[in-house]
């Protein structure tokens, strides 16, 4: 009964400190606008002379994404052509992986059907070699150091 009160405590305690440790909602903020440019007024007391050759002053365009985040337009195609040349380097490692992998199994397919000696495969296995007298003698003396010992026999 002790254990069972001691048990009841750990879950009440479990329960106010994952309740008291959790994060507070962070408010969602509204997209913001691009900053409006300020007027110009007219009456500077003077005129402005035009300048023959002068460059004309380039705005860079904005663009608001979809998090209401507002970037130049370059910015954004520079971001988007590098988010391409990524794809497609991603896309030739693993075309590059998947043709070693392939590689790879297709030997290992070879050498086992080699190995098991398949029929209708390129690597049929020779027949053995006639078997001499010395070369006889020698796999009794290898299979006596190989084998369980003789102790060990008929158990």
């Amino acid at each position: 009964m002790d254990s069972f009160w001691l048990f009841v405590l750990f879950v009440i305690l479990s329960i106010v400190f994952d309740r008291k440790g959790k994060k507070k909602p962070v408010p969602r903020q509204q997209p913001m606008e691009p900053p409006e440019q300020p007027e110009r007024s007219g009456d500077l007391g003077f005129e402005v002379p035009k300048l023959e050759g002068a460059p004309q002053p380039e705005r860079p365009a904005t663009v608001q994404d979809e998090q209401g985040v507002w970037h130049e337009a370059d910015s954004v195609l520079q971001e988007q052509l590098e988010a391409l040349e990524a794809a497609e380097r991603d896309r030739r490692q693993d075309e590059e992986r998947e043709r070693r992998e392939r590689a790879i199994r297709e030997a290992e397919a070879r050498a086992y059907a080699a190995q098991a000696k398949l029929p209708g495969h390129d690597g049929a296995a020779e027949p053995a070699p006639p078997l001499t007298p010395e070369e006889a003698r020698a796999a009794i003396v290898w299979s006596e150091i190989l084998g369980r010992p003789k102790a060990l026999r008929r158990r």
